[in-house]
């Protein structure tokens, strides 16, 4: 199971057995060599869902695709529920087309999933948008800089959340996502893997950026709850750090999950460690 982090301020759920828009995310591409891309799953997948992914753009009214003359992978999560926070591989798109989660085929009557790095798109849906069937338009990341399309607007993904844009510039061979991955909500995770200055890229050869990080991404668990695992613990604010009353801050990190160094601290919300004796918690404070 994929590390929780408990901590304080507001509630802040996620989704066990629902997809919907932004259930995943992608996190990496290559567009050179045999082709390959990453995901990361931000809420958990039901054993044996099926998500299927298009290089082509949906068609006018978002149950299909505008073009038959690109790809479409269908990818089966496996016998097992797949865990929020699980980072998911697919290697050599157009060789042996592999999985490091369940398994992925090529549907039989399309014309080849190909990135270009020239400038391309990934969607990602729920139901096979080769037959009309798209019930959900889940995820999407494209390579290039000349928007997303006439029927963008259809999916309902936006490009701050649901639907990464790289090469706002020049279109990118590879890339992929090196923020942080640790001490933030899923709706911070969307935010911060949306925007570009968190990927590394390159416009020369794609597969430089290889392999892609498998790491977990750990979630914070936000709740209005008191907490208790210390108690009489409260925190307090001496020449602009945060200091306690008990045990020692171990870390301290902004609203977006950002680790930050306990000095010259503005005004707003931050989500403090602290240790005392064998015991550890995460601590809200507002300055």
């Amino acid at each position: 199971m994929k590390k929780i982090i408990q901590g304080v301020f507001l509630c802040a759920t996620v989704s066990l057995f629902g997809q919907n828009q932004g259930d995943i995310a992608f996190i990496g591409f290559n567009a050179d060599g045999d082709k390959d891309f990453a995901i990361v799953t931000l809420a958990e997948l039901p054993a044996n869902t099926i998500i299927y992914f298009t290089d082509a753009e949906p068609n006018s009214d978002g149950t299909g695709l505008d073009s038959t003359s690109e790809g479409v992978l269908d990818w089966n999560v496996g016998a097992s529920v797949v865990d929020a926070g699980t980072v998911v591989v697919f290697t050599d798109i157009e060789a042996s087309l592999t999985a490091s989660v369940g398994t992925i085929v090529d549907s039989s009557d399309d014309l080849g999933f190909n990135i270009s790095a020239s400038g391309d798109n990934i969607f990602a849906t729920l139901g096979n948008p080769a037959t009309g069937n798209v019930t959900k338009w889940l995820a999407g990341i494209e390579n290039r800089n000349t928007g997303q399309g006439t029927n963008f607007a259809i999916t309902g993904l936006n490009t701050t959340s649901t639907y990464v844009v790289i090469g706002d510039t020049a279109s990118k061979d590879g890339g992929k996502y090196t923020g942080v991955r640790t001490a933030n909500t899923v709706a911070g995770y969307r935010t911060l893997i949306a925007n570009e200055i968190n990927w590394t890229t390159s416009t020369g050869e794609g597969e430089t950026i290889l392999p892609f990080d498998t790491t977990d991404f750990e979630f914070l668990t936000l709740s209005n709850r008191e907490n208790s695992s210390i108690e009489g613990l409260f925190l307090s604010v001496r020449n602009q750090s945060i200091v306690t009353n008990k045990g020692k801050v171990l870390t301290v990190h902004n609203v977006m999950g950002q680790q930050i160094q306990n000095q010259y601290l503005s005004r707003g919300l931050y989500i403090v460690l602290v240790k005392y004796e064998n015991k550890t918690a995460y601590v809200k404070i507002a300055i």
